[in-house]
């Protein structure tokens, strides 16, 4: 991140001294592998508003489709016909990229299933250890 004894640091020493890189802070260190964990109840909520994104992202692709029904050129002209086929492109990449979102959502949707699932799992066989230890 910073030039400590390169040419952009002798450019800077060559007007201001060395003052200012000698006092340069050190790279900080890597992080140190944290964690973060939900219990089933946040994770059920987290699921639904991620359905609920799905969900609006299947109304905008019915919207998108209805819009791409009503692009026609005025006139057989090449200036019409061109702005229309420019507008087709646009609502074909607004489907391509509603689509794409949707597929992420949906699988997010997917992995946050099975996430709940493990957690659920982890709970029930934690709980049951607990019962035996007694």
């Amino acid at each position: 991140m910073f030039d400590v004894g390169g040419a952009a640091s002798a450019a800077v020493s060559k007007v201001w001294g060395s003052s200012l890189t000698k006092d340069a802070p050190a790279p900080a260190p890597g992080g140190g592998g944290g964690s973060f964990e939900m219990d089933a109840e946040e994770l059920e909520a987290v699921i639904g508003l991620w359905e609920a994104e799905a969900d609006k992202l299947v109304e905008d692709a019915k919207i998108i489709e209805d819009i791409s029904w009503g692009f026609t050129p005025p006139a057989p002209d090449d200036a019409s016909v061109g702005y229309v086929d420019a507008g087709v492109n646009s609502i074909e990449a607004l489907r391509s990229q509603n689509d794409s979102m949707l597929k992420y959502a949906q699988e997010y949707v997917n992995k946050l299933k099975a996430a709940k699932e493990a957690t659920v799992a982890a709970d029930e066989a934690k709980a049951q250890a607990l019962k035996t230890a007694e």
